[in-house]
């Protein structure tokens, strides 16, 4: 599995997913960082004959940072990212 963050509609082929909050926030690209990583992290999972497909990767869970409501902080995530070496620049 290999994970990037694509700022703008692109087109992918069928082995290819696209993902989206389900909360429905605009991701800015200092999130978008942070979720990369989190991917890129649970590379492990899919690799030596367990294809990345939509079923396997629908029930992965991903732990996020959270706020007291449970819901994802995308202000910490945020915030971290910026505060990264060159984290300005991304």
């Amino acid at each position: 599995m290999f994970a990037t963050y694509q700022p703008s509609e692109c087109w992918v082929m069928d082995r290819a997913r696209i993902f989206t909050p389900r909360t429905g926030i605009a991701v800015n690209r200092h999130n978008a960082m942070f979720l990369v990583t989190v991917f890129s992290r649970n590379q492990y999972r899919y690799c030596y004959g367990r294809t990345a497909n939509p079923a396997l990767i629908e029930n992965t869970a991903i732990k996020l940072p959270a706020t007291s409501t449970g819901a994802p902080d995308w202000e910490y995530m945020e915030g971290y990212v910026r505060s990264l070496p060159y984290g300005d620049l991304i």
